[in-house]
């Protein structure tokens, strides 16, 4: 009996552990990080499913099988439900991490080209978060930053997708921008648009 406590108990806790990374097959690819996943997840709907769990198997023991006790009968079909809740939920989050981790593939692809483009066209884009400051200054910024082939861009949107995209794009157009401005360009850059705050 104690052995069907003791797995079932472990089964508790691996079913834990599997609500909790599966949180992660939503957030990719936001660096996989516990503490973020334990706050993201939602109790209220897992507590019905801890709660669900022993009462479907307290209502199925029930039934007889081979004329075992009613406490060993509800062991086992609990730790049948756990083991069925933890794949069941492991599949579901692998499928989804799966096409997350495509669709993240496809769009850095999408990245790759538009980082091409802007570069035959001499243009690279500068992305900023938020909405754009428009003030007497923000022509001659744009002007600025036009000399050093780039062109300002906003995205009111800001998420791992995006931060991640916006990286790869500066990582695969920095080689151009260097040899396009030479060494130090980006300080001058900086120099010449503090005079225009």
């Amino acid at each position: 009996m104690t052995k069907w406590k003791i797995l079932n108990g472990i089964a508790f806790l691996l079913l834990w552990l599997v609500i909790i990374a599966s949180y992660y097959s939503f957030l990719y690819p936001a660096p996989f990080g516990i503490c973020s996943l334990v706050k993201q997840v939602e109790w209220e709907s897992f507590s019905l499913l801890y709660i669900g769990l022993p009462l479907l198997a307290f209502t199925l023991s029930f039934v007889r099988f081979n004329q075992h006790c009613f406490q060993k009968n509800f062991l086992k079909i609990l730790l049948v439900l756990h083991l069925a809740a933890i794949m069941s939920i492991s599949i579901l989050a692998g499928v989804a991490l799966n096409h997350k981790r495509s669709e993240f593939k496809k769009f850095l692809s999408e990245i790759k080209q538009q980082a091409v483009r802007d570069i035959q066209a001499g243009s690279i884009r500068y992305m900023s978060y938020g909405l754009p400051h428009i003030d007497v200054n923000y022509t001659k910024r744009d002007s600025i930053m036009a000399k050093y082939g780039m062109r300002h861009t906003f995205n009111c949107l800001i998420d791992q997708f995006t931060e991640e995209s916006n990286a790869y794009y500066k990582q695969l157009t920095k080689t151009y921008l260097d040899k396009r401005n030479g060494k130090d360009w980006e300080r001058k850059m900086q120099n010449e648009l503090a005079l225009y705050p």
